[in-house]
């Protein structure tokens, strides 16, 4: 392959060689003539470049709430569209439903009514109990008076039953209270039941947001669970994207990654975010999705496309300075300082550039100088002298 680079290379620049050649006159200079250049060289060297691998999707709010009824019931207005802002707790739908605050009315007088048995059954209870003191005081009165002789049998019979039958009018009474203050339960229970079916005629706004879908108009009829509206905050969004399954383990929780939105344009540098989310992978698709948190930036939207960049394993490769590198249209090129001490012209192709320098991925071996930063006008076979070198 790179002798098949080397060649269509070579065809590329054969014709301009000989033009220049055919167009010269005898007293231009010729590589030959011409004095020796003094060039500043740097070794290709063989590292271990940190590979990266893109992957895009979309931007999508981290807080999003469906708005739904929990109610049967016709809409009476809707005071929302796509795109307004909205506050939390604001009405954003009302829903005919009137014999809702009629039938929480009824359960609140139903309580009330509950509340007054409550306490005839407590009054019945203390009356009950005074008998119940009284009964065994006076029982145990003639029971005295019985063992004394001053009493007859009979009296103390009657005063036994007394005694009894007091007792058992306090357990009624007892059992009326607590039969009252169950019924007092469930029916307060039913009036907070009544009040919150209310209180679903208003639909609120669970958060500060903005609605981006609206699926109902005022007339229709809402039904329990299905969506009306649809709120996301705009100001935490994640990147949500699917990977492949082969690069699981280049991915973990908490991460930092590179995110460029693509509406930032490329002269905007990449911004910081964190993986937060990972799924599981996906056995039918070898897939496996990504939620990331990025900043917060004016402009971004849901719904944008991003992509975040990830690191890989490294990768062996061969590097150079970037101020090697000639660009001349499409094709890169860089002059070798050859061993007859003449600085010869070679087209390579390149891959990454980073901060440790140009990835060369064919026109050079490992060990090879290249001249750095060489003069526009420097010919090819030029005579060069080597006055410094750099790393």
């Amino acid at each position: 392959m790179r002798t098949h680079v080397r060649i269509y290379l070579t065809a590329l620049l054969l014709p301009f060689v000989v033009g220049a050649a055919s167009c010269s006159s005898p007293q231009e200079a010729t590589p030959d003539n011409a004095p020796a250049v003094a060039v500043t060289t740097a070794v290709a060297s063989q590292l271990d470049w940190p590979a990266h691998f893109n992957a895009g999707g979309a931007l999508r709010a981290r807080t999003t709430a469906t708005i739904a009824s929990r109610l049967l019931a016709p809409v009476l207005t809707v005071r929302v569209r796509p795109g307004d802002h909205v506050k939390q707790g604001q009405t954003l739908i009302e829903l005919d439903a009137a014999g809702l605050g009629a039938q929480a009315t009824r359960a609140s007088a139903s309580v009330t009514a509950a509340t007054e048995g409550l306490s005839a059954a407590t009054a019945d209870v203390e009356g009950a109990d005074a008998a119940v003191v009284l009964a065994k005081a006076t029982h145990a009165r003639i029971a005295q008076l019985r063992a004394d002789r001053a009493a007859t049998a009979q009296e103390l019979d009657e005063a036994v039953a007394a005694l009894a039958s007091a007792e058992s009018r306090l357990k009624g009474a007892r059992a009326r209270r607590g039969e009252a203050s169950a019924g007092l339960e469930a029916l307060t229970a039913a009036r907070s039941a009544a009040a919150t079916d209310a209180s679903y005629r208003a639909l609120t706004a669970p958060f500060d947001g903005v609605v981006i879908e609206r699926a109902i108009d005022p007339g229709s009829m809402a039904t329990p669970g299905a969506a009306l509206l649809v709120i996301e905050s705009p100001s935490a969004l994640q990147l949500s994207l699917r990977i492949d399954a082969a690069r699981a383990a280049f991915v973990t929780l908490g991460q930092t990654v590179e995110v460029h939105i693509d509406t930032d344009g490329d002269s905007v540098p990449g911004h910081a975010g964190r993986v937060s989310e990972i799924s599981n992978i996906d056995a039918d698709q070898h897939s496996f999705g990504v939620k990331i948190d990025v900043p917060d930036s004016t402009g971004w939207r849901s719904g944008l496309y991003g992509r975040a960049r990830f690191a890989a394993s490294p990768r062996t490769t061969i590097v150079i300075p970037a101020s090697a590198v000639i660009r001349r249209g499409q094709l890169s090129f860089v002059f070798v300082a050859a061993s007859d001490a003449r600085a010869r012209l070679r087209a390579v192709s390149l891959g990454e550039t980073s901060t440790t320098g140009v990835e060369v991925l064919d026109g050079l071996v490992a060990g090879e100088s290249v001249l750095l930063a060489p003069a526009i006008t420097l010919m090819d076979g030029a005579r060069i002298i080597v006055s410094g070198s750099a790393r």
